[in-house]
């Protein structure tokens, strides 16, 4: 099993699917969703990604399951359509979107304590080399198109971080996730 947490820098607005990077950089969270998720020909039924975004002044958490997800192609646009949905289901109250995706609200620091007893992964630049390293069942957290807030990383401080880099350049967000997967690919093989 594996997880991915981005944590969105800027408050997510009501999404406009004409003008993804003007609601909050929307086609950022769909790429991420995208390359957690999807393989060639199927759906990672190991993997979840968690999109942790401030919406109406709370901070919320939307999970994608790879497990139970229905009815979501791999697009930019319809990824950003249940988003979309995800977050008037935020606003109405509701925890459930569809199967396969839901919502709450909570903070960063709130969605990890949810994953003790696994590897609890920050994603960074200078961090060590992922390639070979052993992980169980980690949980990979990054940034969208931004660095995670200073006020997110303090509260982070609890938990034991294992500082990892994919590489040695920066990357988009969606291709470190995709980089990632591909390392737990090559060492589950």
């Amino acid at each position: 099993m594996r997880d991915f947490i981005i944590c969105a820098s800027v408050p997510v607005k009501a999404v406009s699917l004409d003008d993804l990077p003007g609601s909050g950089r929307i086609d950022v969270l769909a790429r991420c969703v995208n390359a957690a998720l999807w393989l060639s020909h199927g759906v990672r039924r190991d993997a979840t990604i968690h999109l942790c975004f401030e919406c109406s002044g709370e901070k919320s958490a939307m999970s994608f399951s790879g497990l139970s997800i229905k009815r979501v192609s791999p697009d930019e646009r319809n990824i950003a359509s249940w988003i979309r949905r995800g977050l008037d289901a935020i606003n109405k109250g509701q925890e459930q979107v569809q199967e396969g995706i839901s919502v709450r609200k909570t903070d960063l620091a709130g969605l990890v304590s949810g994953f003790a007893g696994r590897d609890i992964v920050i994603l960074k630049e200078n961090g060590k080399d992922m390639r070979g390293m052993e992980l169980k069942d980690p949980v990979f957290i990054l940034g969208g198109h931004l660095d995670i807030p200073e006020s997110e990383l303090k509260a982070l401080e609890r938990f034991k971080l294992k500082e990892v880099s994919v590489g040695p350049k920066s990357l988009l967000a969606s291709h470190a996730i995709a980089l990632a997967n591909n390392e737990m690919d090559r060492q589950h093989a």
